[in-house]
């Protein structure tokens, strides 16, 4: 299927279509309201502040409470893998609704990789794809001239949190980050 550009305006001629969106039983962190964007926060449940992954479910027609489960629609476009048991950045395993502790873990790399890849001049999805890359065929992601000096010396830290996020690791390899300079 195309992209079909959900959460942006049509610029094209477009027909009816289906699509799957990936959700998630989550616990609310306080009042809640339909489509409303929120993201994890730092006790594992969802909120409004910080880094948001989707929306409440945009056909609820009440408020959610706090503590009050709901479904949480992740953004288009924002699903690593998919066969109906999907995987998402922020959600390190198919059983993260067990481990409350680990949600707020994977919160905490989410950001660290967040910061890492500001740092570096990337996208959070380009640093997340680059990490994938290396695991998969050993090509390391170049960063030109200008590589900061964390690169070299943040790599195990780098990929502590690349795990938490997404469970991948580069095997014996987690002395550097995926990275090289001067390509």
């Amino acid at each position: 299927m195309d992209n079909l550009g959900i959460g942006k305006p049509i610029m094209t001629k477009q027909q009816r279509d289906a699509i799957h969106i990936a959700i998630a039983p989550v616990t609310a962190a306080e009042k809640l309201k339909a489509g409303q964007h929120v993201g994890f926060t730092t006790d594992g449940r969802i909120g409004k502040e910080g880094i948001h992954i989707g929306v409440v479910d945009p056909f609820l027609k009440d408020t959610i409470q706090e503590n009050q489960e709901f479904w949480l629609f992740l953004y288009p476009e924002t699903i690593t893998s998919i066969r109906h048991d999907w995987v998402h950045p922020s959600f390190a395993a198919a059983d993260w609704f067990v481990q409350e502790s680990r949600a707020a873990e994977v919160a905490e790399s989410v950001l660290w990789l967040r910061e890492f890849a500001s740092d570096l001049r990337l996208s959070y999805e380009e640093l997340i794809g680059a990490g994938h890359a290396y695991i998969k065929n050993g090509v390391s992601y170049c960063l030109g001239f200008n590589t900061p000096d964390r690169v070299w010396s943040d790599g195990k830290e780098f990929w502590r949190h690349f795990k938490a996020v997404t469970g991948a690791t580069p095997g014996d390899d987690e002395d550097s980050a995926p990275f090289r300079c001067a390509c």
